[in-house]
C-alpha cells in the first residue's frame, strides 16, 4: 500500500512544491573518476587533477536554462571500487564553484557528499542542500550540520561502502530492508532537531544493489511514500540500465546518448509514481519525457 506523496521540502530559504510535478536535480561532478561523466570538467597537468572552473559554472548554468530546479555539486566520486579523497581535496574542488553559482544562480545548491567537514564548508559557502549517499552513517556529524544550517538533507541507503559495495550485495526483501533503514535514518534526525519537513529519502539505486534488486525498488517506488518524506532518486546513466537493451545491443549502455534515452524512459514511469526529485545529468531530455 502506497502513502500520500509529500508535497514540498524545505531546503534553508527555499520550499520546493512539488505541485506541478516533480524537480530535476542537475548533477555537476566534479571528479576524474565519476561513472559516466567523470573528468569531462577537469584540467590535468603533469599528472594532476584539478577542475575547470568555467566548463563546471556553464554546465551548471545550462542545467539552470534547461529546467533544474536544484544544482548538485560532488567532488567525491562514488562509483563502484572508488577511493575516498581528503576532505580538503573535496573542498578544493567543490566549495570555490558553489561560492560563485551562490552569486549567478537563483536555484538551491545541493552538496553531494558524506563528509560534514566538506558539508560545512559548502553549507558556509551557500549550499542549502546536503545530499549524503551514507544518511549520517559513514559521518554522523553531518546531521548537526543539516541542524546547524537549517539545510534539506537527502538521507540515502548504501549497503557497504563505495569500494565494496558492489560486491555481491544479498537481501532477503530489499525493499522492505531499505525502507526499515531510511525509517530508522529519519527519526536519528528528528532526535536530533532537524525538522521533519527538511527531510528528503532516496533508495539509492545502484548503492550496494544488483539489477535485480534495482528492478524491485523501482517497481515498488511507490510503497516509499509510506515514509512521509519526498523521494529522491538517481538512476541517470548507472549500469543496470544494461537490463532494458536488447542482448545484442548490451555493450552500447557506455554510450551516453542510450543511456540518457534508458534514463528518461524510467523518469516517465517514476513521474507516474508522484516520485518528487528526479536526480540525472541531462534535464533536458528527461523533462521532454514528462512534459510531451
Amino acid at each position: 500500500m502506497n502513502g500520500s506523496p509529500a508535497k514540498t521540502w524545505s531546503v534553508r530559504n527555499d520550499i520546493l512544491d512539488f505541485a506541478s510535478g516533480p524537480v530535476f536535480m542537475g548533477i555537476v561532478n566534479t571528479t576524474p573518476d565519476s561513472f559516466s561523466d567523470g573528468g569531462s570538467l577537469a584540467r590535468s597537468r603533469e599528472g594532476e587533477f584539478s577542475v575547470d572552473r568555467d566548463a563546471a559554472l556553464d554546465r551548471a548554468l545550462r542545467l539552470e536554462r534547461e529546467g533544474a530546479g536544484i544544482l548538485d555539486i560532488g567532488g567525491q566520486s562514488t562509483r563502484p571500487g572508488s577511493e575516498r579523497i581528503a576532505p580538503e581535496e573535496e573542498i578544493r574542488r567543490t566549495v570555490p564553484l558553489i561560492q560563485i553559482l551562490a552569486k549567478k544562480s537563483s536555484l538551491p545548491i545541493s552538496i553531494d557528499t558524506y563528509s560534514a567537514k566538506v558539508a560545512e564548508e559548502a553549507c558556509r559557502a551557500g549550499a542549502s542542500i546536503i545530499n549524503d549517499i551514507s544518511a549520517g552513517t559513514f559521518d554522523p556529524d553531518i546531521i548537526e550540520v543539516a541542524r546547524k544550517y537549517s539545510c534539506g538533507i537527502v538521507l540515502s541507503h548504501i549497503k557497504g561502502t563505495p569500494k565494496t559495495m558492489q560486491s555481491a550485495p544479498v537481501y532477503e526483501n530489499a525493499v522492505a530492508e531499505i525502507m526499515d533503514f531510511l525509517r530508522e535514518r529519519k527519526e536519528c534526525c528528528l532526535r536530533a532537531g532537524i525538522k521533519p519537513e527538511m527531510i528528503a529519502l532516496d533508495p539509492g539505486i545502484g548503492f550496494g544493489k544488483s539489477i535485480e534488486h534495482n528492478l524491485a525498488i523501482l517497481e515498488n517506488i511507490g510503497q516509499f511514500h509510506q515514509l512521509g518524506s519526498p523521494i529522491l532518486v538517481g538512476h541517470s546513466r548507472k549500469s543496470f540500465l544494461v537490463h532494458y537493451l536488447p542482448e545484442a545491443d548490451k555493450d552500447l549502455i557506455a554510450c551516453k546518448n542510450i543511456s540518457d534515452e534508458l534514463t528518461a524512459r524510467i523518469t516517465y514511469d517514476l513521474f507516474e509514481q508522484k516520485v518528487q526529485i528526479i536526480r540525472v545529468h541531462n534535464v533536458q531530455i528527461n523533462r521532454r519525457m514528462i512534459c510531451r
